[in-house]
């Protein structure tokens, strides 16, 4: 048995399968870049991660299943969506556009008083 250690998201102690998350964001200095392929590449990516955001609520407790399925819809919001694709057509990769405008919306989450 394997022992990891890290932040938590939440108090307790949790047993189970581990997944091990690298953040590697491609930066608009890597350029230039070609929005067309971008845009495929970011078409490709969204449908991979919808489908195994799918699989992990499927597998998920029914308590934790909303999480998977909120990640899902924001890939599917027309705003966001938008904001990226802008991005890409100015110049900038699609992993830093998607990086960006992801961590302004996170940012606007996290400031919203409840």
């Amino acid at each position: 048995m394997k022992v990891y250690k890290g932040a938590s998201a939440s108090p307790g102690l949790v047993l189970g399968q581990v997944s091990r998350l690298e953040h590697h964001v491609e930066t608009a200095t890597a350029g230039p870049f070609n929005p067309a392929r971008e845009l495929r590449l970011l078409t490709d990516a969204i449908h991979t991660a919808q489908s195994e955001l799918e699989s992990m609520a499927d597998r998920a407790a029914p308590t934790e299943q909303a999480i998977f399925q909120f990640q899902s819809m924001m890939l599917d919001d027309e705003g966001m969506m938008n904001e990226v694709r802008f991005c890409i057509n100015a110049g900038i990769g699609a992993a830093a556009a998607m990086n960006q405008v992801g961590q302004r919306y996170a940012d606007q989450l996290a400031n919203i008083e409840g």
